[in-house]
């Protein structure tokens, strides 16, 4: 096991894990914590917005992106069983239960029932905003269903099939854009699935605040969400839609 924040173990050594751990195959695992803009007032130099985008390319490399205590523990056995490299992006200090843990080698957690078209699919700790954006649209009369995916890696594509009953998905990441979550989404889904993608847009990198400011200015947060997701179940709604989403 290796351990710092999240961006420190992962960018600044990356050519040791591609050609050290990831290309031996050995059992590895690099545990971050931080993932994400958790270290938020520290600036941009703390912010691990692009870590998932750059370990799951590395071979036999298996991303884990837990969401609570629960699901970390599932991530650390898995890894443990897995016996080969492993990157483990956890949160700061403090990250509350937010569901029980199932199997997570399964695929997807269903954490939230629901029977609109759309549905929240989130990694990370940034569940929490989908589960409350999921609650301010129970209030308006679209249910959507919410799932967590603590695993990001090819090896698990399969187990992905049970969120493509939902033709309008919305992936919710803490990370970059490009080659994030919803890209991994977006690379192993049907044709007939929509995804559209919360992340973090390059034009935040200069921002410095706490991570819920950071969150609200990438529009990873509960009202930003709820806002999207009106718009993808009822387009015809005149809906004011900010941020990044």
């Amino acid at each position: 096991f290796t351990y710092s924040i999240a961006n420190f173990p992962t960018l600044r050594c990356l050519e040791q894990i591609r050609n050290d751990i990831a290309y031996h195959n050995l059992p590895v695992t690099i545990t971050a914590v931080g993932g994400g803009v958790a270290y938020g007032n520290l600036g941009y130099s703390h912010h691990a917005v692009q870590d998932i985008a750059v370990l799951r390319t590395l071979p036999n490399m298996a991303v884990f992106s837990p969401a609570d205590p629960g699901e970390t523990a599932e991530c650390l056995g898995l890894a443990l069983r897995r016996g080969q490299p492993s990157y483990l992006r956890l949160g700061k200090a403090g990250e509350t239960p937010l569901h029980k843990s199932g199997d997570i080698t399964h695929g997807p957690v269903l954490v939230r029932q629901g029977a609109a078209a759309v549905a929240f699919v989130a990694t990370g700790s940034v569940l929490k905003s989908a589960l409350e954006a999921a609650e301010i649209l129970g209030r308006d009369g679209i249910d959507p269903a919410v799932y967590s995916c603590p695993i990001i890696a090819n090896e698990f594509a399969d187990k992905f099939h049970t969120l493509w009953r939902h033709k309008k998905i919305i992936s919710v990441e803490e990370h970059g854009f490009a080659g994030g979550f919803g890209s991994f989404l977006k690379e192993i889904c049907p044709a007939d699935v929509e995804i559209r993608m919360c992340a973090i847009p390059e034009s935040n990198a200069g921002l410095v605040g706490s991570q819920e400011f950071l969150r609200k200015k990438a529009g990873l947060d509960a009202e930003s969400l709820a806002h999207l997701a009106v718009a993808i179940a009822r387009p015809q709604s005149k809906v004011s839609i900010q941020n990044a989403c």
